[in-house]
């Protein structure tokens, strides 16, 4: 009978080639692709990967490890002893079986959860782990109607400013506000089925968000604010992917009552009530008279505070600003042509943001400072060559050798 010991991984359990086969086939449905995916990827016709996944051929070292690639799980985990438990320690199946991405998604997603990992590993090297301070909100219920989707949202999106102490004042950066909370919040274009964004609450990779920086109908802001929603309400899910303009305003499903309560969540949160009053009031706008704003008044409130313009005009309606009529007028707008007239950039200063958090660059950058990673490793966390990532340390001044200068030029 045919054993497999993979070079290198003599602790791991020998097993069959029957077995080997059950574990690649559960490996993929665990991912959510399908067998002529799968032999796209490796160049082989689709009844071959039949084969395999029955026992009835072989795997090469070199499939094998496409294969793990393919799946994102490393190459151990299917000679793993306990199997199914090196299923469950990887973060990526519930993503991938919550959504069927494109293979340029899946990659994205899978770097997102990469980064997530070392950022929770630089935690435990730096002795910083356990410093998130995100309550949990899930004592309140699932919501059994829009009705109640709608308040539970504005009443923890009220609560949620008071502990940050908020106030009514724009947020300026929610990103940076997340960041401070030790939530791993990475921006990354998806071009998958209009997804919004994902959450993803596992020991491995703590509390984190992936947005969509592709084209968020309801702003960069508004995304954010909704993914945070789902970690203050829903975490107990572990995973879930939200699909933009994917929700049925009759609909009392279970899962869509959950992306109401986000949704409501982010535009009060982005935009209180008094908050609009003051900034509308300030332009000599008053409530009793909804027709009186205009389109200019919508246009610099959705500037002002970061949500979509269409959000806000949504949201200006149910605070009873608007009228149907009025808000149905302000909907044929698009923003961007106006803040083109205005001389205005497209995107808002706030929305504009780095590859990486900010605190994920500070510890990688105090590891290497205190001899806990290689330059190498540096490089890879950051994303860049190894020479960039010497220009940069030299630049800080982190090298016992390097003096903190200005660079020539």
């Amino acid at each position: 009978m045919l054993r497999y010991v993979p070079t290198g991984m003599e602790l791991c359990a020998v097993i069959t080639q029957v077995e080997l086969a059950r574990r690649l086939r559960f490996s993929r449905l665990n991912v959510g692709l399908s067998q002529e995916a799968v032999a796209a990827e490796l160049g082989v016709p689709r009844p071959t990967i039949s084969q395999i996944e029955s026992g009835k051929r072989g795997v090469g070292s070199l499939e094998l490890a496409k294969l793990a690639e393919l799946y994102h799980y490393p190459l151990t985990a299917f000679f793993a002893e306990d199997f199914q438990q090196a299923l469950s320690d990887d973060p990526l199946a519930p993503l991938f079986r919550l959504a069927e991405f494109q293979p340029l998604d899946r990659a994205v997603v899978a770097e997102f959860v990469d980064r997530c990992r070392a950022y929770t590993d630089l935690e435990a090297i730096l002795e910083r782990g356990g410093t998130t301070l995100l309550p949990d909100y899930s004592s309140i219920g699932e919501p059994q109607n829009r009705l109640e989707a709608v308040r539970q949202g504005e009443r923890v999106a009220a609560e949620e400013r008071r502990r940050l102490g908020s106030g009514d004042d724009p947020m300026r950066n929610v990103l940076v506000l997340l960041d401070a909370q030790g939530i791993r919040a990475f921006v990354r274009p998806l071009r998958t089925g209009g997804i919004s964004g994902l959450f993803l609450c596992h020991p491995s990779t703590g509390p984190s968000i992936l947005v969509n920086g592709a084209d968020p109908n309801d702003g960069l802001a508004a995304c954010t604010a909704h993914q945070y929603a789902h970690l203050l309400l829903d975490r107990r899910l572990e995973a879930r992917v939200c699909a933009a303009g994917s929700l049925r305003r009759d609909s009392e499903k279970r899962d869509e009552l959950l992306e109401v309560r986000a949704g409501s969540f982010a535009a009060a949160f982005l935009l209180p009530p008094a908050g609009a009053e003051r900034f509308l009031r300030d332009r000599g706008r008053v409530r009793r008279r909804r027709h009186a704003l205009d389109l200019l008044d919508v246009f610099c409130l959705h500037r002002a505070f970061g949500l979509g313009f269409d959000a806000t005009i949504w949201r200006l309606e149910s605070l009873g600003w608007l009228d149907a009529g009025r808000r149905a007028e302000f909907t044929r707008y698009r923003p961007e042509r106006l803040a083109k007239a205005l001389g205005l950039p497209e995107q808002q200063a706030e929305d504009i943001v780095g590859r990486y958090p900010l605190h994920y660059l500070s510890l990688a950058m105090e590891a290497y400072r205190r001899g806990e990673i290689s330059l190498g490793k540096l490089s890879e966390l950051l994303g860049q060559d190894l020479m960039e990532a010497r220009e940069l340390v030299w630049d800080l001044g982190l090298e016992p050798e390097a003096a903190l200068v200005p660079r020539a030029g």
